[in-house]
């Protein structure tokens, strides 16, 4: 029997049903394996510390930094011994990426992962805490 497959994550488990979307809060424990995803995700560290290993290749987590999957990456993350790490996540299909988006996005030379000085850091955990708290009002509001 030969090595085993990395998982893809699958839409229909990830993405609600109504909108092409979703945000929520992950967090994590010890190793997430190797896998891919049907979607792109963005993701920004809110506490933890920790390695994400995109395509092979590691870069570093800590609080404020953000990373952007495509449905092209192989990743996985490792985290410091003894850590845990909370994760704000909007996972989205390509349907949302306008052209001006795409651009925004995926400028030429990618660079998907960034460390956020305190200020902007602060102010995207923010934003990402307003759109959770909009997503979770809506679905209560159509369930």
């Amino acid at each position: 029997m030969g090595p085993k497959q990395p998982e893809r994550l699958r839409s229909v488990h990830y993405v609600a049903p109504n909108a092409p979307f979703h945000v929520y809060r992950q967090s994590v424990a010890g190793r997430v394996d190797l896998h891919w995803h049907e979607f792109h995700e963005l993701c920004f560290v809110r506490s933890g510390r920790g390695t994400n290993i995109v395509n092979g290749e590691p870069h570093g987590l800590e609080p404020g930094s953000m990373f952007l999957l495509t449905p092209a990456d192989f990743h996985e993350i490792e985290l410091v011994p003894g850590e845990t790490m909370e994760i704000l996540n909007l996972v989205f299909l390509e349907e949302v990426l306008t052209d001006e988006l795409r651009e925004l996005l995926f400028p030429g030379v990618l660079k998907l992962q960034t460390r956020l000085d305190a200020a902007e850091a602060s102010g995207m955990q923010a934003e990402f805490d307003r759109v959770l708290t909009e997503f979770t009002i809506r679905g209560r509001a159509e369930a």
